[in-house]
């Protein structure tokens, strides 16, 4: 797995600092325990050995679905 895409997505640690752009709801604890288990080793090798998914692919998907689980919807936006 790479880490050049987003580096939220792939830094579980920093739901402490994410404080009120979480959702509404979801405390810091858990946010950390949803970014850890959606970045596992074991998700990742579903993704790319049992789907066929590139490592690309993954790093991408992870990268647009990591906010979307934790953030506040009004903060992910689309600026396109």
């Amino acid at each position: 797995m790479t880490t050049g895409t987003c580096a939220f997505a792939l830094r579980p640690r920093r739901a402490p600092q994410l404080g009120p752009a979480l959702r509404p709801g979801l405390r810091k604890a858990r946010a950390a325990d949803v970014m850890a288990k959606v970045r596992a080793p074991y998700i990742y090798s579903t993704f790319t050995v049992d789907l066929g998914w590139t490592p690309s692919q993954y790093e991408l998907w992870l990268a647009h679905a990591m906010p979307q689980l934790v953030l506040r919807p009004e903060l992910l936006s689309d600026p396109r």
